[in-house]
This record gives structure tokens, sequence and C-alpha cells, in this order.
């Protein structure tokens, strides 16, 4: 008689076995397309977790490989005629396999990085003083010396008022991210500037954390779940949360129930910022827009960001990334970097081809380090797009603090 299965072995077997294997997912999964091995596929990912939780194979390094080279993009999903959950199992099958001591140095690392605020500012300490020596000459670490110029995390005051006689609409909260904290303090700046723009008052707390998105990538539920207490703790006025980063937007839904509405920046700006259609206002130069994987499966975001950006820029076109994720993932692009090389290649192709862009503008902070690394001889400059509208349309362009 087979040994009694655990309630989350037989959840996981239960959910695994609504697949009906019917192949539509390995047309869009972009590690399927580059390896072109079934074991790379969601179809067979989820046989690989049937076959661990049912105790049929044993874990090793070469499965979890398989499962850790997933990039969790959902584009699977949009897809499946049987509305298989498969991100929500691999994250299960993930903490199933953690439960069990399976963790990789960079689950480990990244999850110990992002719990704490201090030791993320303690990083940008570290890279700030290794441009500062002058270390980046010797030993050019492609994944620092990118960010290097401006490494300045954001802490400082926490409430930032309309302009003085001018009627507030009300107040937001801005949440800030772990990683944007670092290496995306332009975005943020603009972001409550923008909101100021728009009449209200921003409220930026300085004890919020991660968003637990990294957590989840890594399947790491349980510290997913303490940043979120830590948030709910935080956040615990009935006004709207602005995120800037689409990336975190799904896992900010879930602690966001104490505000009245979750909006990302551009979404709120489309529906408070008064537009001006003066064509001479317009940014000068080529807009090329990227769509994150985590925006394309949120229309009202995706609608906001090309009302806004047709609204402000003369030339504004889209990469063509359907089905294609850029291989950022959370931090997959430093855990599997020569696959996530290749999942962005097509894009890059793309930008190759287009005509000559002045700027890539993207929500994902993760998606802006990835395209930076690969773009950087070939483009002016990857930003957020309010980053590009209030600097070029509101002819703001300092430099931060």
């Amino acid at each position: 008689m087979p040994d009694k299965k655990s309630f989350s072995q037989l959840s996981i077997i239960k959910q695994i076995d609504a697949c009906v294997s019917c192949g539509l997912c390995l047309t869009v999964c972009p590690t399927y397309k580059n390896l072109q091995n079934e074991s790379e596929s969601p179809r067979g990912r989820l046989s690989i977790i049937k076959g661990l939780v049912a105790e049929e194979i044993s874990i090793s390094k070469s499965s979890y490989k398989y499962l850790d080279h997933c990039l969790m993009c959902g584009a699977c999903e949009a897809v499946c005629p049987a509305k298989v959950e498969y991100t929500a199992i691999l994250g299960q099958a993930k903490l199933w396999l953690h439960e069990r001591g399976y963790k990789s140095f960079y689950d480990r690392f990244f999850g110990w990085l992002v719990y704490r605020n201090y030791r993320i500012f303690f990083l940008g300490k570290i890279i700030a003083l290794y441009r500062m020596l002058g270390i980046q000459k010797v030993l050019p670490l492609n994944s620092v010396k990118l960010y290097a110029d401006d490494v300045k995390t954001v802490k400082g005051k926490e409430y930032y008022p309309v302009a003085s006689g001018v009627n507030a609409k009300g107040d937001v909260y801005l949440f800030r991210g772990c990683v944007a904290s670092l290496f995306d303090r332009d975005t943020i700046k603009s972001s409550i500037a923008m909101l100021n723009i728009a009449g209200y008052n921003v409220i930026f707390p300085d004890n919020q954390t991660c968003c637990g998105s990294l957590a989840i990538h890594n399947g790491d539920v349980i510290r997913a779940t303490k940043l979120k207490q830590n948030n709910l703790e935080v956040f615990t006025r009935d006004i709207p949360l602005i995120v800037t980063s689409t990336g975190c937007i799904n896992s900010v839904s879930k602690f966001s129930d104490k505000v009245s509405s979750l909006y990302d920046i551009l979404e709120f700006l489309a529906i408070h910022l008064t537009l001006d259609h003066e064509s001479n206002l317009k940014i000068k130069g080529n807009v090329l827009s990227h769509i994150p994987c985590s925006q394309r499966l949120r229309t009202e975001s995706l609608i906001a960001s090309r009302k806004l950006l047709n609204a402000f820029c003369d030339n504004y076109l889209e990469l063509d990334n359907s089905g294609s994720c850029c291989g950022s993932a959370g931090t997959y692009m430093y855990r599997n970097k020569q696959l996530a090389d290749k999942v962005v290649s097509p894009l890059i192709r793309q930008v190759d081809t287009a005509e000559t862009p002045n700027f890539i503008v993207t929500q994902n902070i993760g998606c802006r380090m990835q395209l930076m690394n690969h773009t950087r001889r070939r483009v002016t400059e990857v930003i957020h797009p309010v980053t590009l509208i209030y600097r070029e349309k509101f002819n703001k362009h300092e430099k931060f603090d």
C-alpha cells in the first residue's frame, strides 16, 4: 500500500492533473523555444513536479535546475485551455522543496538581502565605494558598473505636499520597493513630482519593505508572508496606493486590502492628470516601449501606458514581445545569466532593426536593468515612462539627490 500523502502533496498533484497535455504552452514558453527540451517547458516541468511531490523521482540538482529555469512570465497561462495556474503550482512546489532543505545560494542571498531595508542601503554604500575607489576599472563587474554612477538609496522625508497655494485633491501612498530604492531613485522622485502636479500629496513611508515578489519568484512563501505582514502595518490609511514597478503590483495587491484602491503610476496619472495635446509640447525623438510580462497581464495598466505615451510622444513605438520575456524575472538574470541572455536576444534584434530609438521605456525595474545591460551601446537611455514624461514634457532636467 502506498505511503499516505500530505494535504499539500495531494493538492499540488490535483492541480497538475488538470493539465490536458495539449502542448499549446510550448509555443509561447521562452525557455522551451530557446532550448527545445520538453523538460524546459511548462508541461515538462509539471511532470517533474508531479514526480517529485509524489515521491516517484528523487530531488536532485538536475530536477531543481529545470524548475529554476522557469521565468514565471505567465505566457503559458494566457494560452492554456484548461486554465492551469502554472505559476502558483511552481511556487507551491518550490516551497515544498525548500521545506526539505533544497534552496539555492541565490535564493538564500537575495532573500536575506531584501528582508531588511538597512541591508539594501548598506549594499548601496558598497557599490558607491566600488565606484569611488576606481575598483570598477580593475574589476569591471557588468551587473555593478552599469549602475554605479546612479547608486544612491532613496531615504528621506515621508510626506511630499503639493506646491504652496495649490488645493490638494487628496493624499496617496507611494510604494518604493527594494531594488528600486537602490537603482531607480529617479523613477521614485519623478513619480512624487508627477503626483504633486496631478494635485495629490504623497505619503512615502520610510519603513516599508520589499513587496515579496523576489521571494515568491524564489518559492520562499514564508518570507513573502513576513514582508506582507510588515507592509500591512505600514499602509494603514484608506487612500490610493501607487506602485511604480509592474513587477511589484501583483504582490502589493495581496496586502492592499486596507487601502481604497491600487494603481500603477501611469494608471493613476492617466485618470487624474490633465493632458496637454499641443504638438509643440510633445516629447521629441523616437520612444520605443517594452511591455513587461507583469504588465501584459494587467489590461488597465497597458491601456494607461499607451494613452499617456501616445499623448506625450512624437513617435511612439512598441517592441513586439508577445510570448517573449526579457529574461530579467526577479533575480533570474543573475541566477541563470546565459539563458537570460538567450531569452532577451529576440528583443535586442528588434532594437537593432528599429528606427534609431532615443529612449526605451519600461515600467519594471528588472526589465530596465536587463535592457540596459544589452542596449547601452545602441540607445541613448533606458528609463521608466514617468521619468521620461516628467523630465522631457515638463522640462525638469535636474538630476535628483
